[in-house]
């Protein structure tokens, strides 16, 4: 069974595309909070990235921007690949069956998340 649960929160604006085809497509990260704090007494997240098709990415770039709180029920997908100088990378992200917006960003108090400047790959 490949069911993945995560409540984040949106990292950039949400954009949504269209293929050729007329598939309607919304790629993003989610900061995910993890559990414990670091020795510094703070919280770090987890940057997961997202994918949403046609109902669900419509529904998340009309009613949803950076910084908003959701929870995302889906698929979590690992794709391997070569990059151009031959290193083998792996994609991870999860395909998102469902959608659910929690909380506006319009009156939350922390500063915005953004993305890690150093991707997985890197580490």
């Amino acid at each position: 069974m490949n069911t993945i649960q995560l409540i984040g929160n949106i990292c950039k604006d949400v954009e949504l595309r269209v293929t050729q085809s007329g598939k309607k497509i919304v790629d993003n990260t989610i900061a995910v909070k993890k559990e414990k704090k670091n020795s510094l007494g703070e919280y770090e997240s987890d940057f997961i990235k997202v994918v949403l098709f046609d109902y669900n990415a419509e529904y998340l770039s009309k009613y949803s921007k950076k910084g908003d709180k959701i929870g995302v029920v889906g698929k979590l997908r690992v794709d391997p690949y070569q990059d151009k100088e031959g290193n083998y990378k792996t994609d991870v992200y999860v395909i998102v069956d469902k959608v659910e917006l929690l909380k506006s960003s319009e009156k939350k108090a922390e500063e915005p998340i953004t993305e890690p400047k150093v991707s997985p790959d890197d580490l």
